[in-house]
Parts: C-alpha cells; sequence; structure tokens
C-alpha cells in the first residue's frame, strides 16, 4: 500500500480516506468543507428519517462552498436473495465502483486493521454513534454512512450508503456481515465524483474554519492505521 491511501479520518458521519501524498492543507480543506456540509444538512433535516432532503441539502451546501459535481448514480437495490455480506462487499458489487475496486479494497483493509489492532479507539465509537439510530421501539436500527477517497488535484469520491436493519448492529458494524432477511426495504448507494476548487473555498475558509472551531472535537478523529497492512 505504499502509493495508496496511508490516513483514514472519521468525519462525522463519514470516513475519508485521503492519499499518503496529500498536502495538509488540501486535507484540511476536504475535512472541513465536508464536515460544514454534514452540519449544514443536518440543522435542517435528519439523515436517518429525512434522506432525501438531507440528501439535496448536503449536495447544495457543497456546491455552494466550492465542490463541482462531476458524476454521480444512485442505485437501490434488493439483498435479500444475496449471500450474507458487508457493506463493503454491497459497494464491491455494484458496477457504479467497477473503476473505483482498488481503492475500496485499500482502504478497506487499512480500516479493518485499524478496527482489529485498536478496537477501543474513540474513532470507532464516535462512527458508529454518527451512522447508526435505532428505532424509538428498538426494533430496527437506520444505517447512514458516507465512505470518500480522494484522488489527485483535490478530487474525492464520496459513496453514500444507507439501509435499515433489524439486526443488532455493534461499533464494528462497517466489518460485520449483515443478515439479509434483516435487511428492512432496499440498500441505497449513491455515487459521487467531485473536485474542490480552491478558488471558490478561498471565499469561505476563513468562515468555515472559525464555524468548526469548538465543532471538530466533537465530530472529527483520526484511525489509527499501521504504515504497512497484511
Amino acid at each position: 500500500m505504499n502509493q495508496g491511501s496511508k490516513a483514514v479520518v472519521v468525519n462525522a458521519g463519514s470516513m475519508l480516506f485521503f492519499l499518503d501524498n496529500t498536502d495538509q492543507s488540501e486535507r484540511k480543506d476536504t475535512l472541513d468543507s465536508t464536515l460544514y456540509s454534514q452540519l449544514t444538512a443536518s440543522k435542517e433535516h435528519s439523515k436517518f428519517t429525512e434522506l432525501a432532503d438531507w440528501s439535496n441539502r448536503y449536495l447544495a451546501a457543497s456546491l455552494r462552498f466550492g465542490w463541482m459535481l462531476r458524476s454521480s448514480e444512485s442505485i437501490s437495490q434488493s439483498v435479500a436473495d444475496q449471500p450474507l455480506d458487508t457493506v463493503w462487499g454491497w459497494i464491491r458489487n455494484t458496477h457504479s465502483a467497477a473503476g473505483l475496486q482498488a481503492a475500496v479494497e485499500e482502504g478497506e483493509a487499512l480500516a479493518r486493521q485499524s478496527y482489529r489492532d485498536h478496537p477501543d479507539q474513540h474513532a470507532i465509537s464516535l462512527f458508529a454513534r454518527q451512522a447508526i439510530q435505532c428505532s424509538a421501539d428498538n426494533e430496527s436500527r437506520a444505517v447512514v454512512i458516507q465512505l470518500g477517497f480522494t484522488g489527485p488535484m483535490s478530487t474525492l469520491i464520496l459513496i453514500r450508503v444507507s439501509f435499515t436493519t433489524r439486526q443488532f448492529l455493534t461499533p464494528t458494524f462497517l466489518f460485520d456481515p449483515v443478515t439479509p432477511q434483516d435487511i428492512v426495504g432496499n440498500v441505497d448507494l449513491t455515487f459521487y465524483s467531485m473536485e474542490l476548487r480552491g478558488e471558490l473555498y478561498s471565499l469561505f475558509r476563513e468562515g468555515i474554519d472559525a464555524g468548526l472551531n469548538d465543532r471538530r472535537a466533537e465530530f472529527v478523529c483520526p484511525l489509527q492505521v499501521a504504515d504497512h497492512v497484511q
């Protein structure tokens, strides 16, 4: 994994994978802009109960603050007849991920080893709290996650996965097999290809930085990752 993702950061309900050679200022801009867009959307809508509205608001905020949408695709699929699998497996099995196999497999391996080697780290519990909401009767759990893979020239592939399950989920849910028969409805996946335009984001950088000064500690935490993934 010498040329791949080396830094993984939990950013509210997103997990972002950064290339080893990503400039620190570019990394900060990506983290801040995606966090600010999430918080902006969540001020108006619950992603667990109003996901369509939340997603539209998130995208609008992202475009407003400097991101350019290059392409997007949404897929809603039933997994009832599919074998036991994980969130990562659902992503790999979609045609939309055909060109992302290396990044997805590398990101999965990196995060999986971090979860295994450091099971008590704060980033794991933070991501679970941000990604899972139990129903009022505790009979089901709504899950909404975003996995982001950075590329050269401030590009980002963002994958959103959402589903509802009757299965009990642990903080390691990202790697636990999800029983197909426990899924309520479909599994929804959305793929975004985006690019952060630095000249536009620079107009908002100072204000966003100030607005997040007292929020980053609550929502942002890096995963502990090894130099070499086995």
